[in-house]
């Protein structure tokens, strides 16, 4: 059930993306007046103008969709001590 209500918010999203690029190209041709009718910043529109008018272009509707989020940064994750960290000798602080 989880699976399925995903889904529908998947296409949903999808097809909000779609409406706000149709109105940009075929309704205004002016950013300022879609970012105003849809209530986003410029900055905002600019961004995600980028990111899935070119997916559409490329993927077609599949393009709209929002890829599988995982672990964006696995590189940073912590390591855990061990007892030679913990036997190490450690640096002396100079007295003045």
């Amino acid at each position: 059930m989880g699976h399925a209500a995903t889904e529908q918010e998947k296409l949903r999203q999808a097809k909000a993306r779609l409406r706000r690029i149709q109105h940009y190209e075929q309704v205004t041709h002016n950013v300022s007046q879609t970012c105003r009718f849809f209530g986003v910043s410029r900055r905002q529109f600019y961004t995600w103008l980028t990111t899935w008018l070119t997916r559409y272009r490329e993927q077609g509707p599949e393009g709209f969709k929002n890829l599988k989020s995982g672990s964006r940064k696995p590189h940073l994750a912590t390591r855990t001590p061990s007892s030679e960290d913990a036997m190490a000798p450690r640096g002396r602080i100079p007295r003045i």
